[in-house]
């Protein structure tokens, strides 16, 4: 085993660990706004066959919005236009 394999690995297992502790069940009374960040990591050769390597962090920040109107999350950005109460339909084909 070489030396920065073992903290490799202590690094896979502490994400492990921690993506088992992230649930998605989320409280009946969400906020309005919710922001965070998000963190990976690449580790990377030099070259293929080097000796050396680099591991680079990726910072992803994100947003959710849930409002009445537009909502923005996980599924994407989607919008209510027009609401049920004001449009009535007509007849049908």
């Amino acid at each position: 085993m070489q030396a920065g394999e073992g903290l490799r690995n202590a690094r896979l297992s502490l994400a492990v660990i921690a993506m088992a502790f992230a649930s998605g069940a989320g409280a009946a009374d969400e906020p309005l706004w919710e922001a965070g960040l998000g963190v990976a990591a690449l580790h990377f050769p030099d070259y293929r066959g080097s000796s050396h390597s680099r591991t680079y962090a990726l910072p992803s920040p994100y947003v959710v919005y849930r409002g009445e109107v537009l909502k923005a999350d996980r599924q994407g950005l989607r919008g209510v236009l027009l609401a049920a109460c004001c449009c009535k339909p007509i007849g049908s084909i």
